[in-house]
Formats: structure tokens, C-alpha cells, sequence
């Protein structure tokens, strides 16, 4: 799923290096800090390595 998630990413993006980078950046940020998981009960990832 990942595999396929980086090759259509990188078969459209038409930025440059530095605008991969900070979209990156942006979307770790937001998949570890703000979008909560069903598997997690509901937290974040970063709340679930906080709060053992």
C-alpha cells in the first residue's frame, strides 16, 4: 500500500525538492500530532509513545 502510495506521489508531483520536503514535513506532522487512530483508542501515535 505504502509502494503504492509513493509511486503515484511520485509520478505526479510537480514541485521541486524542497517542495517535497516540506509537504513530507507537513504530513508527518499531521499523521503522528493530529489524526487520531481507530487502533490506538482513538489518540494520536505521539499520544500513544507519551502515555504508555
Amino acid at each position: 500500500m505504502i509502494a503504492m502510495r509513493s509511486g503515484r506521489f511520485h509520478q505526479t508531483w510537480m514541485g521541486g525538492r524542497a517542495n517535497a520536503a516540506r509537504w513530507l514535513a507537513t504530513f508527518v506532522s499531521s499523521y503522528n500530532f493530529q489524526r487520531p487512530n481507530q487502533a490506538l483508542n482513538n489518540c494520536t501515535p505521539a499520544e500513544e509513545v507519551m502515555n504508555p
